[in-house]
């Protein structure tokens, strides 16, 4: 009598997973790599292709706002996900969790993926609580002091160091994580945000709005901090522009309401 043992563990999936895995990895890689390699040569190709000059001064503040913006969030989001993952591995260790350091390298490099890598961690230190520890405190007190590291970092860390200037829709963010997500795997997560930059300064310099600024700007007190004086010129910019239109309303409606030159109200010719 034969006995077949199937061997569903996580560690055999995770075996299978890892060539496919490694295979992007090295493609993203490689990609990066020659990019950053013919990044000039692919510069003066596109302006050598913009047949008038102010198309290659559009092009050319195209290419510095990506690489600016690209090159500030990665190098600003690496130390950012350096200290993560440190004090994620002090708090593992503290509170007595087991490759403390698998856990902050996991928690740094899960964190380049926007929502998505922190709720992922969230679920996989719940998952070890619950396969590992019987007490409710327990269980899910290593996923407490993940949320407790990210809440700092989401909070405070972040907008310092990134600011206001690499702000970007949410809803925007994880519909391009799910996309990269679907055509890359895991590693296209890496790449979404900054993807979304290059597409946010293309579409700005393509499609250049016009700022809102009031014809007379409001009077700033001492008081008045920057983000109420812009709120307040903002609202004295809408309002100019809404008495403007019913201006050009009444306007036009009393040139409808008059009649052509020359004629009388009843449409008979007065001239003779």
């Amino acid at each position: 009598m034969n006995v077949n043992v199937e061997d569903g563990s996580a560690v055999t999936s995770v075996a299978l997973l890892a060539p496919a895995l490694l295979a992007q990895i090295l493609i993203f890689l490689a990609s990066l790599y020659f990019f950053v390699a013919t990044r000039d040569h692919i510069r003066i190709s596109v302006l050598s292709l913009c047949v008038t000059r102010r198309m290659r001064w559009r092009t050319a503040h195209v290419f510095r706002d990506v690489e600016a913006k690209v090159s500030r969030f990665l190098l600003s989001i690496t130390f950012i996900n350096v200290c993560v993952g440190i004090a994620v591995t002090l708090v593992m260790w503290a509170i007595g969790m087991p490759s403390p350091i698998l856990w902050g390298a996991l928690a740094a490099v899960l964190n380049y993926i926007p929502y998505v890598g922190q709720g992922t961690m969230i679920l996989l230190l719940l998952a070890v609580g619950l396969g590992t520890q019987t007490r409710l405190e327990q269980i899910v007190l290593p996923a407490l002091c993940y949320m407790g590291v990210n809440f700092i970092e989401g909070q405070i860390v972040t907008p310092h160091f990134i600011g206001r200037t690499m702000t970007l829709n949410p809803f925007v963010i994880f519909l391009s994580i799910t996309f990269w997500l679907w055509a890359w795997g895991p590693v296209g997560g890496l790449v979404a945000v900054p993807t979304l930059l290059i597409v946010t300064s293309i579409m700005t310099h393509a499609l250049p709005s016009k700022p809102v600024a009031p014809k007379r700007p409001v009077r700033r007190t001492r008081n008045m901090t920057d983000r109420e004086a812009l709120l307040a010129n903002t609202a004295q910019a809408i309002k100019e522009q809404r008495q403007d239109a019913e201006d050009s309303g009444e306007k036009r409606k009393q040139e409808r309401m008059e009649p052509p030159e020359g004629t009388a109200p009843t449409g008979v010719d007065t001239s003779g």
